[in-house]
């Protein structure tokens, strides 16, 4: 499917982006195995699917929100319409990266090469603000999300074992992963 990347218009895009079907079902997760000296992410299948739907941010309404840039994928075709997908990203100077705050693509529109152009939207406005890597954060249950940012070229780079404990998605593990810009 051919698709058109432009800037997110906020008046325009913001309810579109909330009705884009976020959601994600999965037999496979990770779990956490870990000991005194290291941390391992291992794949386990499930006897029944796990669907989720991550959250999004109150910030659409935000006049400032937390991004420095979003983006959002059309349909290319004359006379086709809907949002496909959403991204944005912030730039932190101080160890030069291009931080994913939200990757979105609508269910029916997965699998289409909407995340990549996304992405490619995102490395270049990276590369122009000198970042020398794109990092993003997901769960360790979003094992979809994890198998297509390692097809996009991004690798395991860390965890956070307790950033969602005291929310409503306590007991899930933040599975950080970067893309390095340098070649």
């Amino acid at each position: 499917m051919a698709v058109t990347i432009r800037r997110y218009d906020a008046s325009r895009d913001r309810a579109a982006v909330r009705a884009l079907d976020r959601s994600y079902t999965t037999n496979t997760v990770y779990d956490v195995s870990r000991d005194a000296h290291s941390i391992t992410l291992v794949e386990r299948d499930l006897s029944t699917p796990l669907t989720r739907t991550p959250p999004i941010d109150d910030e659409l309404d935000d006049d400032k929100p937390s991004w420095d840039v979003a983006w959002v994928a059309i349909p290319a075709s004359p006379g086709s319409s809907g949002l496909l997908g959403f991204a944005a990203s912030s730039y932190q100077r101080w160890n030069r990266r291009m931080a994913v705050q939200h990757l979105y693509v609508d269910a029916d529109a997965r699998r289409l090469g909407i995340a990549s152009a996304l992405i490619g939207h995102v490395g270049a406005d990276a590369s122009a603000h000198g970042a020398i890597h794109v990092w993003l954060e997901t769960s360790n249950l979003n094992y979809p999300a994890i198998a297509a940012y390692r097809r996009m070229g991004f690798v395991l780079c860390g965890l956070d074992l307790c950033m969602f404990d005291g929310t409503e998605s306590s007991g899930e593990v933040a599975v950080y992963m970067s893309r390095s810009l340098q070649r």
